[in-house]
C-alpha cells in the first residue's frame, strides 16, 4: 500500500483502513458459519450481529495494525477445519497448511493453534489412520513451505532463522512484575515507558543499536 499511494500518506491511510472495514465486515461470514455448525441457524445470526456490533471490532478496524485481518483469517480457519474431517483429502490438506502458513506471516501466534488442529485431524478426520498420518504431515509441510521465504529472507537480513524479532521484548514487557502491578494499579502500563513505538528515548536507542543487537539486550 505505500508503494503505491505513498509512505504515510492520507489515501494510504484510507486504504488500510477501508481494508480493516472489509475484512472486519466479512468476519461475520465464517463466524456465521462457526456458530451454525456448532449451535444451529439462530445462534449464527446471532453471533454474526453481535461481532458486527460489537465494540472492540469496530475500535480495532480504526488502527493500522494486523489485528483485523488476523481475526478474518484465523476465524476463517476455525469455519474450515470444523468441516475438514469428512473431506480430508491431499488436495484439502495442502490447501490448509498453505492457509495456516499464510495466517503465521500475518501473525505467529497462530503456531501456537497448530497441534491442536493436527490432534483434531487425527481423532475426527473419517480417513483411515495411516492415511491420517499422512496427511497432517502434508499440512505441515505446506505450511512450512508457505513460510520459508519469510525465513530464508530474515536468515539473509538479521543472520538468524526467525518469523519476528521482537518476541522477547514483547515477553518480557508483557508478563514481568512491573506489568502486573500496572494492571492492579490502573497507571501506565510497562510497554507504554519502555518499547520504542511509544517511547521516544527507547526508540533512538532501537535506531543506535539496530533491530537484532536491540532485541538481544531488551529481552
Amino acid at each position: 500500500i505505500f508503494k503505491v499511494f505513498g509512505v504515510y500518506s492520507f489515501m494510504s491511510a484510507l486504504a488500510i483502513l477501508t481494508l480493516n472495514s472489509v475484512v472486519s465486515a466479512l468476519t461475520c461470514i465464517p463466524l456465521y458459519g462457526i456458530a451454525t455448525k456448532t449451535f444451529g441457524r439462530s445462534v449464527g445470526y446471532i453471533a454474526a450481529f453481535a461481532l458486527a456490533f460489537h465494540p472492540v471490532s469496530i475500535y480495532h478496524v480504526g488502527h493500522v495494525w494486523e489485528t483485523s485481518i488476523f481475526t478474518f483469517l484465523a476465524t476463517c480457519l476455525i469455519a474450515w477445519l470444523l468441516n475438514l474431517p469428512k473431506a480430508f483429502n491431499l488436495r484439502n490438506a495442502v490447501l490448509y497448511g498453505a492457509l495456516i502458513g499464510i495466517v503465521t506471516l500475518v501473525n505467529p501466534v497462530i503456531v501456537a493453534f497448530c497441534p491442536f488442529v493436527a490432534l483434531w485431524l487425527f481423532t475426527r478426520a473419517e480417513v483411515p489412520t495411516a492415511q491420517r498420518i499422512r496427511l497432517i504431515a502434508t499440512m505441515s509441510l505446506a505450511m512450512i513451505l508457505t513460510i520459508m521465504p519469510w525465513l530464508i529472507r530474515n536468515y539473509s537480513t538479521f543472520d538468524r532463522f526467525m518469523l519476528r524479532s521482537n518476541f522477547g521484548l514483547e515477553l518480557r514487557l508483557g508478563n514481568s512484575a512491573d506489568a502486573w502491578s500496572a494492571i492492579k494499579a490502573r497507571r501506565m502500563a510497562p510497554w507504554n515507558l519502555g518499547h520504542p513505538a511509544t517511547s521516544r528515548n527507547e526508540f533512538l536507542r532501537y535506531a543506535s543499536l539496530g533491530e537484532v543487537e536491540y532485541m538481544n539486550r531488551a529481552f
